[in-house]
């Protein structure tokens, strides 16, 4: 019984959902009917139409037949000329549904044709019928456009079209005659009737002009590689032939004339007897129409463009031009410009020492605490020690006159990075003859290689001997500003020479001589600093003398000396004026002695203040410094922010009435001591001298300037009593050890020999064994 009625229930479901399904096909089918209207048959699509909306242009009923006569002259009697330039409106609709694109094409006709031809339109690419092809959504652009990435149909909301018609500089249809159709499609696929205008088109003829990227090249001697520039004017209303459509080039050899020798400057004269020539060349193809760079040789071969040999001794070349419009009128008129061309050109590269103001380092033991305001190139930057600090040049090494290679240093760390300028470059030969070629790329080399050079965009090349070279190319070279790492340290070489557009390279490349000093692990060592240039009253073997004995009174019977006189003063703009020293001389030595005791000069021509930037790595890096001498800062008119800046930190200063005396006169910021027989003095006990001053005096009897020290936190090592109206138990030697960096600076504010020799012996050795040095350097 419950088997039975299970049966039954299932066969009900299956005739149910039956039911259910027919009722709803039913119920489509007259709700599709009933929207189609009363006959229960589908209504037709109707046709878009598309109108041409543009004033010029005529119309014309029924079908326009070229080789019908009797159309032909009844069009001569309505037809105006129109300028080849138009930019063409329509509009599209659709009574049943929505416009989904538009599609054109462009005819021409002239009394030779039978037919309208539809590709001869600057400017377009077509289908095998004529009508314009657009890339397809998505398809890429650098590929050129064909019937197979490209499609007829443009976007609805494209209703207009720029067309340049073909013409010719007259007003005769017949010559002339051209016609525009439009045509449009639906969402349904359906296509209208075209709508077509006609027009006489016209243009004038054209100018051509040709020069060069480099200017004028008439009658001038240049290398094998030149980039001609083209250019044209057309009377054309409207402004709307500015550019041409293509030019049509050939270089002609003619004759030489005149005796004069090729090395000869000046210019050429030349007769005009054509010894050869090529064929026409047109830049329609080339991805520049304006322009064409013309070699000697070309590296992957060349068909589409003339090679620019050189000339024999009784010859010249010389290049004409036309241009043709985007009418497709030629120019009647040739340009041209006559030269000699010569294959010994090279280019020359600027020197790498004359860019020395735009060359950075950054790193552990190289940088800045500021960059000046005139300096144009903001340098590279980054924390240190949490203060932010600046990239600076690097430094020439100590050299004489006699040196003819500056070698340029910075101290060496893991993180040290060098930017370069932007390299230049000119193409001019030696005597300064014409040349004219571009300098398209520069190529870098490091250490004879390019092993330990970063991974820039380049090109690889290896001369005839070997040596391989990294070819930047100048876009790139002027975009970026080339930075150098990971470094070793020690001597190096970075080069590089700069590239013409024939592939020809500077004979003699710039050159950059580098040392990157390795900071030793102890500071080790004394350097004697002399600056003093009176040999009058400081001849050399007299401080070294005087030195000598006070040094080996001390216990250290070996030091260096470097005699600021000796060396070749250097200076980079907007950083240091005149120097001789760089950190990278100076660096891995425990004292440095300087030695400043002319007292017939000022402070601003001592060389002290102008090492601030030198001496302040080498402070910063746990450093001593021994200064002597009667001038500490500059000329109290200076501006001395930055001298303060080091001495505050490095020798206690905090202002600038710490270094003047009470009784300074308004030109004067030094001090002269009184008569010798008024002077006394008063020495702390530490020292234990019993210091008399030295019998010299100066002219005036007196000692000689003499700088007055009134500095909180420093340690008063020796002080004068003077009589009024000098101050009283005035500090002239002071020292000073700054907490963080453990350097210590000896300010003495006067030459040692004002004292007794024997007590100059004393304060030195003092000295010495206050910080303490192993005595047997």
């Amino acid at each position: 019984m419950i088997g039975r009625l299970q049966m039954f229930c299932k066969n009900i479901s299956v005739k149910f959902c039956i039911g259910i399904f027919i009722f709803f096909v039913i119920t489509t089918m007259i709700f599709m009917l009933g929207c189609e209207g009363k006959r229960g048959s589908l209504s037709p699509n109707i046709q878009p139409i598309v109108e041409i909306t543009s004033f010029d242009g005529i119309e014309w009923a029924g079908d326009l037949n070229v080789e019908d006569s009797a159309i032909i002259d009844s069009l001569s009697v309505i037809m105006d000329s129109t300028l080849y330039y138009q930019k063409i409106y329509w509009r599209g609709w659709d009574e049943d549904g929505c416009i989904k694109g538009y599609a054109y094409r462009i005819g021409s006709w002239n009394e030779d044709s039978t037919a309208f031809i539809y590709d001869k339109a600057y400017g377009i690419v077509t289908n095998n019928e004529g009508w314009v092809l657009h890339y397809k959504p998505g398809a890429d652009p650098n590929i050129p456009l064909s019937e197979s990435n490209g499609t007829i149909w443009a976007s609805s909301n494209k209703v207009s079209a720029v067309v340049y018609f073909p013409a010719t500089d007259t007003t005769d249809f017949k010559k002339n005659f051209n016609k525009f159709e439009v045509k449009c499609k639906d969402n349904r696929g359906n296509v209208s009737e075209p709508d077509i205008k006609y027009f006489c088109s016209f243009s004038t003829v054209p100018s051509p002009i040709v020069t060069t990227s480099q200017g004028k090249i008439d009658s001038c001697r240049v290398g094998n590689s030149i980039k001609f520039k083209f250019d044209m004017t057309d009377p054309d209303p409207y402004g709307v032939s500015k550019e041409a459509a293509y030019y049509l080039y050939r270089l002609v050899y003619i004759e030489r004339v005149g005796t004069r020798e090729d090395t000869l400057t000046g210019q050429f004269q030349f007769g005009t007897t054509i010894l050869d020539s090529t064929e026409w060349y047109s830049t329609e193809n080339y991805d520049q129409t304006d322009e064409v760079l013309l070699k000697g040789n070309y590296d992957n071969g060349n068909t589409t463009r003339p090679i620019l040999r050189g000339n024999d001794i009784n010859e010249l070349t010389r290049i004409e031009v036309k241009a043709v419009d985007k009418a497709g009128v030629a120019s009647t008129k040739i340009a041209h410009l006559t030269f000699f061309v010569r294959d010994y050109f090279t280019p020359k590269t600027t020197e790498l020492e004359d860019m020395t103001d735009q060359i950075y380092a950054i790193g552990k033991y190289h940088y800045f605490t500021y960059f000046p305001s005139t300096i144009s190139i903001i340098p590279p930057s980054k924390f240190i020690g949490g203060n932010l600090v600046y990239g600076g040049p690097l430094y020439p090494m100590f050299r004489t006159e006699t040196d003819t290679v500056t070698i340029w240093s910075a101290i060496w760390s893991t993180d040290l990075q060098i930017q370069l300028p932007i390299f230049k470059g000119e193409t001019k030969d030696a005597l300064n003859n014409d040349y004219y070629s571009e300098i398209i790329g520069f190529d870098i080399n490091w250490d004879n290689g390019v092993d330990n050079l970063p991974p820039f965009p380049h090109q690889l090349i290896e001369d005839e001997d070997g040596t391989k070279w990294f070819r930047l190319e100048k876009r790139y070279v002027e975009n970026n500003r080339l930075k150098l790492f990971d470094f070793s340290p020690g001597h190096h070489t970075f080069k590089v020479r700069a590239v013409d557009s024939g592939g020809k390279v500077d004979k003699t490349p710039s050159e950059l001589e580098l040392f990157l000093k390795e900071p030793a692990s102890e500071k080790n060592g004394i350097l004697l600093v002399d600056d003093s240039n009176n040999t009058t009253f400081e001849p050399d073997d007299a401080v070294d003398s005087f030195f000598d004995s006070l040094l080996i009174y001390a216990g250290v019977n070996d030091y260096d000396v470097k005699d600021l006189e000796d060396g070749s003063q250097t200076s980079i703009t907007g950083y240091f004026d005149k120097i001789v020293l760089s950190p990278a001389d100076i660096f891995n030595y425990e004292l440095i002695i300087w030695h400043n005791s002319n007292v017939t000069r000022r402070y601003k021509e001592s060389q002290f203040y102008k090492h601030y930037l030198v001496l302040y790595p080498y402070m910063m890096s746990g450093g001593n410094v021994v200064y002597t001498g009667p001038n500490v800062i500059s000329d109290s008119k200076a501006d001395i922010s930055y001298d303060i800046g080091f001495l505050k930190k490095f020798a206690g200063f905090s202002s600038l009435n710490d270094i003047l005396t009470k009784s300074l006169f308004i030109d004067d910021r030094y001090f002269d001591v009184a008569r010798k027989d008024n002077a006394g003095s008063i020495f702390p006990d530490s020292l234990h001298i019993n210091v008399d001053l030295n019998t010299y005096t100066s002219i005036a009897g007196k000692i000689g300037a003499v700088t007055f020290l009134d500095i909180d936190g420093a340690t008063s090592l020796f002080s004068f009593s003077t009589t009024d109206p000098y101050p009283m138990n005035g500090c002239v030697v002071s020292k000073y050890t700054n907490p963080n960096t453990n350097s210590t600076a000896y300010i003495i504010g006067f030459p040692l020999y004002y004292i007794e020799p024997e007590q100059a012996k004393e304060l030195m050795k003092a000295i010495i064994q206050d910080l303490p040095i192993e005595p047997s350097l």
